[in-house]
């Protein structure tokens, strides 16, 4: 089943002094794990961050946050970070070992 997403959120200096993001939209729709984790650079990450706190197999992540520091333009200041969305229908078990792969804080 394809049914990965990911979304992106563009952050810029201005956005940033509202507490916002200049730009949201999908970075991929309906696509395979495997182009999920392109789409949302995994493997060049600075850190990633679940939805929820603490994980556990009872509370799993819906969605995982790569906050990537190769997404990062320096001559703007702006800021591209990626969600990958988990499908309902992964298993929590899977949930937390997807979390534990992408070195997500607090697994």
């Amino acid at each position: 089943m394809n049914l990965w997403n990911v979304t992106f959120e563009l952050i810029t200096e201005e956005s940033a002094e509202n507490g916002d993001a200049a730009e949201r939209g999908f970075e991929l729709e309906n696509g395979s794990l495997r182009d999920a984790l392109e789409a949302c650079r995994a493997g060049h990450w600075g850190y990633t961050e679940a939805d929820c706190y603490p994980l556990s197999v009872k509370s799993p992540p819906r969605w995982l946050t790569v906050y990537d520091d190769g997404a990062n333009d320096f001559t703007t200041s702006n800021r591209t970070n990626y969600s990958l969305h988990i499908p309902d229908h992964i298993t929590p078990a899977s949930r937390m070992r997807l979390a534990r792969l992408l070195k997500c804080y607090g697994v």
